[in-house]
């Protein structure tokens, strides 16, 4: 493998962290999870990590972790923490785009189409995790998620594993 890294984008809840694994244990890809980085970097716990005080430090720590992979790392999956894309500076915005032009494997996962359908999916995965604060985002993430993503994959009635091979389909790197 040449040069692959796989990202996977999306909303809170819609299974980014799950889907990184079993593509990395699938292609042997290093996998990196932005929400297990930053707990463990800035020991909180996640839902302390949201806390205002601490968001745009959260923000700033997370757009550099994704830096450096993009310019020094080849082969990697990586699950973006959904933080990154919401009310974020303009400057680091463009950053982020510029970042990603080289990158062909840039999955957006959503649970539908239909924003409504979505919202409605995640909003009840989001209550049983008590993380119901992400869901006021989700509407200003989506129309930034299409614009960065090279390829969306609606998850609705799908299996993690089946997403996972959906995007491994996708992406030609399946063993």
């Amino acid at each position: 493998m040449k040069n692959d890294c796989i990202i996977l984008i999306g909303p809170s809840a819609v299974g980014k962290t799950v889907v990184g694994e079993i593509i990395s244990k699938k292609t042997g890809l290093k996998w990196i999870d932005s929400d297990i980085f930053l707990h463990n970097k800035l020991k909180f716990q996640k839902k302390e990590v949201y806390e205002l005080t601490e968001l745009q430090r959260k923000k700033e720590i997370e757009y550099n972790i994704f830096e450096n992979l993009i310019k020094k790392h080849k082969n990697f999956v990586f699950s973006t923490c959904s933080g990154l894309f919401i009310e974020q500076k303009p400057e680091l915005l463009q950053k982020i785009e510029k970042n990603l032009l080289n990158c062909k494997n840039v999955f957006l996962l959503l649970p539908s189409s239909n924003i409504l359908i979505s919202k409605e999916v995640l909003e009840k995965r989001l209550k049983n995790r008590k993380l119901e604060y992400a869901l006021s985002s989700i509407e200003k993430q989506m129309s930034y998620f299409y614009k960065i993503s090279k390829k969306t994959i609606y998850t609705q009635n799908m299996t993690p594993e089946m997403v996972a091979i959906k995007v491994l389909s996708a992406t030609k790197l399946a063993k």
